[in-house]
């Protein structure tokens, strides 16, 4: 899959397994729909490409090392209320100039705090945002 741009995960898949995108070093933007209740840990291994991720609604718990190797991540979005992200969910990432898109989670806030993220960007309102990026944001540093 080392090809592999651009992927269309369609509305209804609710599981994605572990290493579903193992090595995809050419995917760059993903979406992953609100009907997903599940991902498995290393998803994203390896995929140096990757620039964005938008978890859907369902997704409630970031696995460990789903980001290991993503030397280009610059953008998550998460639509729903995550409960929880593992501690090395970033595994080897690098987390220069990554932004994190959020509703008011402090969850999401105090993750992103220790994994020694620079900015966090919590919206009141993400759905809003997705659809206007001119809304206003809530912008914090962490320091």
């Amino acid at each position: 899959c080392s090809s592999l741009q651009d992927i269309v995960l369609n509305n209804g898949l609710t599981y994605i397994g572990y290493n579903a995108f193992l090595g995809c070093e050419s995917l760059s933007d993903v979406v992953i729909p609100d009907s997903v209740k599940t991902i498995g840990w290393n998803l994203f291994h390896g995929c140096k490409s990757l620039r964005s991720v938008t978890f859907g609604k369902g997704v409630v718990e970031i696995p460990a090392t789903i980001f290991n190797k993503c030397s280009n991540l610059k953008k998550m979005v998460f639509k729903g209320n995550v409960e929880k992200i593992h501690h090395d969910a970033l595994g080897d990432c690098n987390i220069n100039g990554l932004k994190v898109y959020c509703n008011d989670n402090p969850d999401v806030y105090d993750w992103a705090k220790e994994n020694g993220l620079k900015r966090v960007i919590l919206k009141s309102k993400i759905e809003n945002f997705l659809e206007n990026c001119l809304d206003e944001d809530i912008s914090q540093d962490i320091s």
